[in-house]
């Protein structure tokens, strides 16, 4: 799919993901083991991605870029991140957590950067940025694509408009 130029046809589930407060970690941490755990972070989330039929698209140091053809697999992805991200939590000496923002459209195949751009990735990013630590939000649009998938919609939701982005309507996120 990368390959292709120009507007990719498919819809996709875009994912990014972020180590919260992680400047701060690693200096707690230390250097060293703060390199084990990215380490163990992009290997981990690699496998998973490729485990729920997605794509990994690239690394953001403490972060990553994903894209999952189906809605539902990259809510699971996501859910199931934040569980092994609870389970790190006991190896680790200092909290870690993780924001999750989700968002579905048509981005666009940069060739020239060999990488995915457009509004539609930008979305994804900024809710994202707007995620609590441990929290998975997704765009309105996600949320009325998983409408018709039992299994979550029996998850709780609650919402909030983010005033910058008043055309994509609002971001709902889990409660935990």
């Amino acid at each position: 799919m990368k390959e292709q130029k120009g507007k990719i046809s498919e819809y996709w589930a875009i994912v990014f993901t972020d180590l919260v407060d992680s400047t701060n970690l690693n200096y707690l941490i230390g250097d060293e083991e703060y390199s084990r755990l990215i380490e163990y972070l992009d290997s981990w989330v690699r496998n998973l991605t490729f485990s729920f039929k997605g794509e990994f698209i690239k690394s953001l140091g403490d972060g990553f870029f994903l894209a999952f053809p189906e809605v539902k697999k990259a809510v699971e992805f996501a859910i199931k991140l934040q569980e092994g991200i609870d389970r790190k939590k006991k190896e680790i000496s200092q909290p870690i957590s993780m924001r999750i923002g989700i968002h579905f459209g048509t981005p666009i195949y940069d060739e020239k950067k060999n990488d995915w751009i457009g509004i539609d990735v930008s979305i994804a990013s900024r809710v994202c940025a707007k995620a609590d630590g441990g929290k998975i939000y997704i765009t309105e649009a996600i949320y009325n694509l998983f409408l018709g998938i039992p299994e979550l919609t029996q998850l709780t939701t609650s919402k909030m408009h983010l005033s910058a982005w008043n055309s994509i309507g609002y971001v709902r996120f889990f409660v935990s």
